[in-house]
């Protein structure tokens, strides 16, 4: 089992006790689901930065009540502003359209099933609007970081990619071990990912973009659940478009282009991922 990693330095990292304590408190907040606690600080991967994850698995009537709730975290976060909950549907859970790798209160670890086609293409979004908001960032270190949270997108992507439809994977996919292991066995630009290159890191995204054209054709779960979410909003955006691929496009277009980028980052802000965090 992967355990809790406490990174030594003179920063203040938050202790396996004290994450025990979140973990309960938060089970007793969301008593209507069940919390699972994941993210770096499982993986033994922590570092000063990192935030503290936990993923809250439940069903659409309390997705929309717990969505709606934001004021049953607010207690706990003014305590530990790090935390972040991704609250996710069990069908989401069950049929891997979201990847979740993470331990229960009985310290068991529970893992979502991995849907090819839909953890690549959430992957490859997510690499995109990670670089893009990198290249708009004046701060040198949290650039630093989105190139890196870019460049881990980018890998798992590859990596998803090459795997059969819908995979079970013992190992958690977003850590480096694994990213670096599944790697170190591909022979191409893959291995250049994480070497700090922006021109490496955007040929990568780019490249899985125009290789994987198989998997951004049409798919009815991102079909039906951008339009369930944007359709009560009135928004019609995605009503007669792939929604993936229509993002992809759009973001793939303006990275070559260098070109509309803060406007595009205002837009995909809103957009680029379905998925709610309290």
């Amino acid at each position: 089992m992967w355990k809790v990693c406490v990174c030594l330095n003179e920063y203040s990292m938050i202790m396996p006790n004290e994450i025990e304590l979140i973990h309960r408190e938060l089970a007793t907040i969301y008593n209507r689901g069940k919390i699972l606690f994941g993210g770096s600080y499982l993986y033994g991967e922590a570092i000063e930065s990192s935030d503290l994850d936990f993923y809250l698995i439940c069903n659409f009537c309390d997705f929309f009540y717990y969505k709606k709730r934001s004021e049953l975290i607010s207690a706990l976060k003014l305590r530990h502003p790090e935390i972040k909950v991704m609250l996710v549907t069990k069908l989401f859970f069950k049929f891997g359209w979201y990847y979740v790798y993470g331990r229960n209160l009985d310290g068991k670890i529970e893992i979502s099933r991995i849907s090819k086609k839909i953890i690549f293409r959430n992957c490859l979004k997510l690499a995109c609007f990670h670089y893009l908001s990198a290249l708009l960032s004046d701060n040198s270190t949290e650039k630093g970081t989105l190139f890196r949270k870019s460049a881990t997108q980018t890998s798992v992507a590859l990596i998803v990619g090459s795997l059969p439809g819908i995979s079970p994977v013992s190992q958690p996919i977003f850590s480096r071990e694994f990213i670096d292991k599944c790697l170190s066995d591909m022979n191409d630009l893959s291995a250049d990912i994480f070497s700090g290159s922006e021109a490496l890191l955007s040929e990568a995204i780019c490249d899985l973009f125009s290789s994987k054209s198989d998997l951004l054709s049409f798919s009815l779960a991102n079909y039906l659940i951008y339009n369930i979410k944007f359709i009560l909003r009135g928004n019609f955006t995605f009503l007669t478009k792939n929604p993936d691929k229509y993002i992809l496009s759009r973001m793939i277009s303006a990275l070559k282009k260098r070109e509309n980028l803060m406007n595009l980052h205002a837009q995909m802000k809103e957009i680029i991922f379905p998925v709610h965090i309290l």
